[in-house]
């Protein structure tokens, strides 16, 4: 399924003035501020409604998120109908596996193994759903790089990945969130919008590095958010749901491995700090064009 990305949705949305401040930067430097607030306003827009061009068409023609949601609720219920069948599961029974898939999402995972309890292997029932949903790509699947070296594949855990809805839109829905608290700075809703957040980049990573995500972890202490490949780099991304940008994992991160780049989308302006690049969320299409502009 072809899915609209933010570029595409500003101008379904009547946003072609944001569009063509964005085509007319040159260089690395902030955007007005006044753009900048309405970009970023509209990107967190574009996450709660998400990329399913259904929905995305529903939000243009009515700008209610009642609306939004009754699309939403009709493609989660073809998604689940679609996945009964092919799983050979009763729909109700596929419903209510459902239903616990937001939970899933984002946490690392390690596979499991026979003999262990019954009450700790009670994951075990979701995962022909979600490897039937990562075939499907509703759902992406990214694994743990011990280290950035090459081949980066030979550096992979096989055994420990993280689940990532595909669309932002299907995951707010299912964790029964409410539209308006994207863009809400509230602390009880911090690892919601974390999720969500991470998922929207990822979505957009995947368009120009598809297959070579991953994240990294270093133990208990620190752990960066995604490793991608960018020409023949490994770059560090971190991903931040606001402008409070700290991170020590990154840091570690970069004093570790001294990567040429970092990457941190936010909803900061553009700016370059050292080898620290931050890109507003609303730019991540641009990332490409952004770094080859580095070198």
């Amino acid at each position: 399924m072809e899915r609209i990305d933010f570029e595409t949705f500003l101008g379904l949305t009547g946003n072609g003035d944001l569009l063509a401040a964005l085509d007319g930067m040159d260089g690395i430097g902030p955007l007005p501020t006044h753009v900048a607030m309405r970009l970023a306003h509209l990107v967190r827009i574009h996450m709660a409604i998400g990329s399913v061009p259904a929905v995305v068409h529903r939000w243009v023609d009515t700008h209610d998120f009642a609306q939004v949601d009754r699309a939403l609720d009709e493609h989660i219920g073809y998604m689940i109908l679609s996945s009964a069948h092919d799983l050979h599961l009763e729909e109700t029974r596929c419903a209510g596996l459902w239903r616990n898939l937001p939970r899933q999402m984002a946490r690392e995972n390690a596979r499991f193994r026979q003999g262990r309890p019954r009450e700790e292997t009670a994951g075990i029932f979701l995962e022909p759903l979600l490897l039937h949903l990562v075939e499907s790509s509703h759902v992406h699947r990214i694994r743990r790089l011990d280290r950035p070296d090459e081949p980066a594949q030979s550096y992979e855990y096989q055994s420990q990945y993280k689940y990532y809805f595909a669309d932002t839109g299907v995951f707010r829905r299912l964790a029964g969130l409410a539209a308006a608290t994207v863009d809400e700075e509230k602390p009880d809703l911090s690892r919601f919008r974390g999720i969500l957040t991470e998922s929207y980049v990822l979505q957009h990573l995947r368009r120009f590095s598809p297959e070579s995500i991953w994240y990294w972890k270093s133990g208990n202490q620190a752990e960066v958010d995604f490793i991608i490949r960018l020409g023949q780099q490994l770059i560090p991304v971190e991903v931040k749901t606001a402008r409070n940008v700290k991170s020590r994992s990154l840091a570690l991160y970069r004093r570790s491995y001294h990567p040429p780049i970092a990457l941190r989308y936010s909803l900061l302006n553009l700016k370059l700090d050292d080898d620290l690049l931050n890109i507003p969320l609303y730019m991540i299409r641009r990332t490409g064009k952004l770094v080859s502009s580095l070198s």
